[in-house]
């Protein structure tokens, strides 16, 4: 239920203009969706929605925490991203919302996101992306 009310609300802000939080509990509830106005003001904190130029909109820079990442290449088409506990959902959410070149699918646990590329050539520019939007650091398999 969760997962499903945090993607309902990063669609709806992604791809209406909502005004308030009023608005927003209406649109999630025709979508069959229930929450309380407190659990929605959390959520919209921890998926960093905010309201900006009068209406919600995701916004990952305005992250109140930002994640140490590690990027672990695993050739052919497997990018690891790995961070402290409890950050993992974010980094995939902020992903999933962006991809990275030539991603096809994520999984994230707790501290780590798995990126599958479907072009094994794109590893050298997700590996790139993912230093630019996130500062992190590439660890070879060895290290």
């Amino acid at each position: 239920m969760h997962q499903e009310l945090d993607q309902a609300l990063l669609d709806l802000v992604n791809s209406e203009t909502i005004p308030d939080q009023a608005v927003l509990g209406q649109r999630l509830t025709q979508l069959g969706l229930e929450v309380s106005q407190p659990s929605l003001s959390r959520r919209l904190r921890r998926l960093n929605i905010v309201k900006r130029d009068g209406h919600y909109r995701h916004d990952p820079s305005e992250a109140p925490l930002k994640p140490t990442v590690r990027l672990f290449p695993a050739p052919p088409n497997l990018l690891i991203l790995k961070t402290q506990p409890g950050f993992a959902q974010a980094v995939g959410a902020v992903i999933d919302d962006k991809p990275l070149p030539g991603q096809v699918g994520t999984v994230a646990g707790d501290d780590t996101v798995m990126v599958v590329l479907g072009d094994p050539n794109e590893m050298e520019a997700a590996i790139e992306d993912g230093r630019r939007r996130f500062g992190a650091v590439v660890v070879s398999a060895t290290e």
